[in-house]
C-alpha cells in the first residue's frame, strides 16, 4: 500500500504522485516512501492524483486508488532504510519511484476521485488491527517481565515480592486491559457498519501510548540486562516505538479526535 511520501506522511491530502489518464492507460510520476514490503510486493496499491485542483476544490478530491504491478517499466523499487532503522529489522521498507509508469484503466480499484474516501475508510481497519496488534506484543512484555521479576532475586526476595514493583505491574496490566476492551468494542462497532472514525481514532492514539510507556517501564525493570542488544526485551522495545507513529501517529489522531469535540 502506497501512501506515504517524503513531505507527505500523516498529512494525505498533500501527496504529490499523479496518475494521468491517456486513452486506456493511467500514466504515473511520483515517489513514496517507507512502503513496507515495497521492494518484494508483486504489486502495489497506489494512491495518486488523478485530477488538477482548482479554487473550489479541496484537497482530498481529485484522488484514486490504483494496481500498479511492480514489474511494470518505470518502476522502481529501493531498500533504502534497512540499514537506519532502529528496530523492525525483519520488515522490508523501501522507496518508490514512478516514472512514465504506464497501467491500463481496468486497474483503478473503485471509482476515480474516490482514492480518498476509500482511503480513509481503509485506514480504520487497519487502526483496528494496530490496536489488536499492540494488546498482544504488549501483553508478550508483559508475560516476560512478570516472568523476570519472579526470577530475579532483590535483597532477599524475588523481585515481584517488592510493592513497587507489584504495582507497577499491576497498573501495566490494568492499562493493558482497558486498550483491550476497546479494541472489543471497536470491533463490534466495525462489524455493525456503524461509523467508528472516533472510536478507532481514541483507540490508535491511546494504544499507542500505552505501548510505548508499557515497553519502556519495562526494560526500566530488567536493569542492565534489559540494556543488552541479544535481550528479547530489547528487541520489544525497539519494535514496539514504530507503534506510536504507524498508521497514523498519535498527533494526527488527536487531529482527527478534535472534530468530535
Amino acid at each position: 500500500l502506497a501512501i506515504t511520501e517524503k513531505h507527505a506522511g500523516s498529512d494525505v491530502a498533500s501527496i504529490t504522485t499523479t496518475a494521468r489518464e491517456e486513452q486506456d492507460f493511467y500514466i504515473i510520476n511520483g515517489q513514496k516512501s517507507y512502503i513496507t514490503n515495497g521492494s518484494i510486493a508483486d504489486f502495489v496499491v497506489t494512491l495518486c492524483k488523478t485530477s488538477s485542483l482548482d479554487s473550489e476544490m479541496s484537497a482530498s478530491c481529485g484522488m484514486s486508488l490504483i494496481v500498479v504491478p511492480t514489474n511494470s517499466s518505470g518502476f522502481y523499487a529501493e531498500k533504502r532504510y534497512e540499514k537506519n532503522k532502529i528496530g523492525n529489522f525483519c520488515c522490508d521498507h523501501a522507496e518508490l519511484t514512478f516514472e512514465q509508469v504506464k497501467v491500463p484503466r481496468e486497474n483503478l480499484l473503485g471509482m476515480a476521485g474516490r482514492g480518498w474516501d476509500m482511503q480513509m475508510e481503509q485506514f480504520q481497519h487497519e487502526r483496528i488491527i494496530e490496536g489488536i496488534l499492540m494488546c498482544s506484543q504488549a501483553q508478550t512484555i508483559l508475560n516476560l517481565t512478570k516472568a523476570y521479576a519472579k526470577e530475579r532475586t532483590i535483597f532477599g526476595k524475588p523481585m515481584i515480592d517488592n510493592q513497587s514493583i507489584a504495582f507497577a505491574l499491576v497498573n501495566m496490566e490494568t492499562e493493558l486491559e482497558c486498550i483491550r476492551q476497546m479494541s472489543y468494542h471497536c470491533v463490534e462497532v466495525f462489524i455493525s457498519g456503524k461509523e467508528c472514525t472516533r472510536e478507532v481514532s481514541m483507540l490508535k492514539m491511546k494504544a499507542g501510548k500505552v505501548m510505548r510507556q508499557l515497553a519502556d517501564d519495562c526494560l526500566q525493570l530488567f536493569g542492565g540486562y534489559g540494556y543488552l542488544e541479544q535481550g528479547t526485551i530489547s528487541r520489544l522495545w525497539r519494535d514496539v516505538r514504530a507503534s506510536a507513529f504507524t498508521g497514523g501517529s498519535i498527533e494526527t489522531m488527536q487531529h482527527i479526535l478534535r472534530r468530535f469535540l
